[in-house]
């Protein structure tokens, strides 16, 4: 499926016959420019806890093909003072140690660019997709792998990108990130795998650009959520059970340009695993329920919002759950005021739970 769907979009870009001698007599319109890269990826397992210790050394390499679509009208110029690349990626990694086999990597990125010169780019990227990983645990046939349990899993990935032109249509592109994988603690053993890559590649200009008519953005200064969410998963002090995770949040956002806004948030999470961990402890008198204090930030574009904050909880009970944690988060928006999508809730490394929730916003 993720081979054709990558064949239908290179053609598509092929298919397009409008040369980039046009653009300036349509300034007017939405242009966006395609080219697609190639690169060979290299880079190290970080052993991240005692319980994946067995992954230290593990070499990764591979290979990722990347689908670029750099915005060059003058209402992106307009709107982010510079021009920026969004897109689609597909990469095959292997690590060295067999027990965490191979992985196959979809995901879509978004690039703006920090320094923008005609020979020379530096852009700041943030990927989302999912993996498929070749060799989840097993207590028999794989009992060594602690890093994920599940053949398709979560995949978040920030870092930088550097281009510089090598030629009339070509350009070597470097980036630096790092990859976390895991499937949320919807199953157990799931203590992920995070892995920093360096790549050197090719990207080919296809002289193709596609024109269509530009919607309009969606001006605000402040946008108001209400996200109710829910999820379930598996506890490590038992993995054969399934707990719901449920809760609600409240963000308000503070646009700053086009791309960003900060973001401050209240949210309430009852977490029925958490519940069962303090009665197997024995310490079934503390409450299950958690209230926590966020703080963020959001890239934001027509369709994709893409969030990272920091929390704390005000209130928790739970001594085996830090204070302190983060989240990650991919929305897709399907109405002025209606969003879906996914966030990842953790503790420094270790995943705690991957809800799904609902977004009904209100702009001022």
């Amino acid at each position: 499926m993720r081979k054709s769907i990558c064949i239908l979009f290179f053609f598509t870009f092929l298919m397009n016959q409008k040369p980039l001698a046009q653009i300036n007599d349509l300034p007017g319109k939405k242009i966006t420019h395609f080219s697609i890269s190639a690169s060979p990826v290299y880079g190290f397992v970080f052993a991240h806890d005692i319980q994946v210790k067995n992954t230290a050394g593990t070499v990764v390499t591979g290979v990722e093909i990347k689908l670029n679509r750099i915005r060059l009208d003058a209402e992106a110029k307009h709107y982010a003072r510079k021009n920026y690349n969004s897109g689609f990626t597909l990469a095959y990694y292997h690590f060295s140690k067999g027990f965490l086999g191979y992985a196959f990597y979809s995901s879509y990125f978004i690039e703006p660019y920090l320094i923008n010169h005609k020979k020379f780019m530096l852009g700041l990227v943030a990927k989302a997709g999912l993996s498929y990983n070749s060799n989840p645990y097993n207590k028999i046939t794989n009992n060594q792998n602690y890093s994920y349990s599940l053949y398709i899993n979560p995949y978040l990935c920030l870092g930088f990108n550097t281009s510089i032109k090598a030629g009339k249509k070509l350009r070597l592109d470097f980036d630096a990130m790092f990859n976390h994988n895991s499937n949320g603690s919807f199953y157990h053993p799931n203590y992920g795998i995070n892995f920093p890559t360096a790549s050197l590649g090719i990207v080919y200009d296809l002289s193709k650009v596609k024109i269509k008519n530009v919607i309009p953005s969606e001006k605000f200064v402040w946008r108001f959520d209400v996200m109710p969410f829910g999820s379930y998963k598996t506890i490590s002090l038992d993995k054969d059970h399934f707990y719901w995770v449920y809760g609600f949040a409240l963000q308000a956002n503070r646009k700053i340009g086009f791309f960003n806004t900060v973001n401050f948030g209240l949210e309430w999470v009852a977490d029925l695993g958490s519940k069962k961990t303090l009665e197997i402890n024995g310490r079934s008198n503390l409450d299950y329920n958690r209230a926590g204090v966020l703080l963020g930030h959001e890239f934001i574009f027509k369709k994709f919002n893409f969030s990272q904050q920091i929390g704390v909880y005000a209130f928790n009970q739970n001594p085996y759950i830090d204070r302190i944690y983060h989240r990650w988060g991919l929305y897709y928006k399907f109405h002025k005021n209606w969003m879906a999508g996914i966030n990842l809730s953790a503790h420094r490394q270790v995943a705690d739970f991957l809800d799904f929730r609902v977004i009904y916003s209100s702009y001022r």
